[in-house]
């Protein structure tokens, strides 16, 4: 059982992981033909793992609709509109051109309420910002006399107060703030690399299950 369980899944998934690291740095067929393969059952396989994901959510909802449990409304919209926007592609198709139902939906429900969503988190933003800029220490300090220069050069007040507001706001975010973001993101580079090679060597097999 630990060949089916473990030692299998580990091996294809050294395997698979090889072949498309290889393929991306070496430009052969014997190498583009298996990545193509992996390509095209990574699509089957997704469109599986489609139908998984609308029976869980269906099973979940569902289930804490019948239960009457804290919050079942919410549960109870979601199941319906799951259903009607999956009747409504089904029955009518989603042709833009056409504006179709499913489109219509897409263009005046969904966009809305994903921007009302984005617009919200600028007020957790600015929660953030106010417990940031709070001046006790000398990082503090920098954090918030930048901020402020920032803030005010990137509207045309602060070139109304100083040409040299919004020249400082452009250094400010061309250098140090660069550096910082190239930073970050060779960390996470790393840190994707040192995750990646462990699960290709099988040192990390949460993947598998607990206790594996």
């Amino acid at each position: 059982m630990d060949i089916v369980k473990i030692k299998l899944p580990v091996f294809l998934c050294f395997l698979t992981g090889t072949i498309v690291a290889f393929a991306t740095f070496v430009p052969h067929p014997a190498i583009a033909e298996p990545f193509d393969m992996i390509n095209n059952w990574a699509i089957i396989i997704s469109s599986f793992a489609l139908v998984l994901g609308v029976v869980s959510l269906l099973k979940r909802h569902v289930g804490a609709v019948r239960r009457q449990q804290p919050g079942w409304a919410y549960s109870a919209v979601t199941v319906l509109s799951l259903l009607a926007t999956a009747y409504l592609g089904i029955v009518w198709g989603m042709d833009p051109k056409e504006r179709d139902p499913v489109i219509w939906i897409y263009d005046y429900l969904n966009k809305p309420l994903s921007s009302t969503m984005f617009s919200l988190t600028a007020f957790f933003i600015a929660s953030a910002a106010y417990k940031a800029f709070r001046v006790r220490t000398f990082g503090a300090s920098v954090l918030l006399v930048s901020g402020i220069i920032v803030i005010i050069g990137q509207i045309p007040l602060g070139g109304m107060i100083s040409p040299r507001i919004p020249e400082v706001k452009d250094w400010l975010l061309i250098n140090p703030n660069m550096a910082a973001q190239r930073g970050i993101l060779l960390g996470l580079g790393l840190s994707m690399f040192t995750t990646s090679l462990k699960v290709l060597l099988g040192i990390e097999r949460s993947y598998l299950g607990k206790g594996k």
